[in-house]
């Protein structure tokens, strides 16, 4: 399973917002191609969200774990983004974070 900690970086800095959508729609095929993955660290939660199947959300000061959630979207993840669900998973992990 692909394992995404939420902290304060970003794998596709460099790019702009949808052509990082489209890099993010393609690590998810290449991970379901190959059934599984490495970690990834990332800031963005709609990100952490598509890509992992769970999310380790990480203190900015201490670096500790504060939160913990298993994703059970089906994949692919890309019909979810603008689902209810998906919208309330972002919202929960919000609150986890220091915003």
């Amino acid at each position: 399973p692909l394992l995404a900690f939420l902290r304060r970086t970003l794998p596709f800095w460099g790019l702009d917002a949808l052509t990082g959508e489209v890099m993010t729609a393609h690590v998810e095929g290449i991970w379901m191609e190959q059934k599984g993955g490495p970690f990834l660290s990332t800031e963005s939660i709609s990100e952490a969200l598509h890509l992992a199947d769970r999310v380790v959300v990480m203190s900015a000061r201490s670096g500790r774990v504060v939160a913990e959630y298993p994703i059970t979207l089906g994949r692919p993840r890309t019909y979810f983004l603008g689902a209810p669900d998906f919208a309330c998973l972002c919202d929960e992990l919000r609150q986890h974070l220091e915003l």
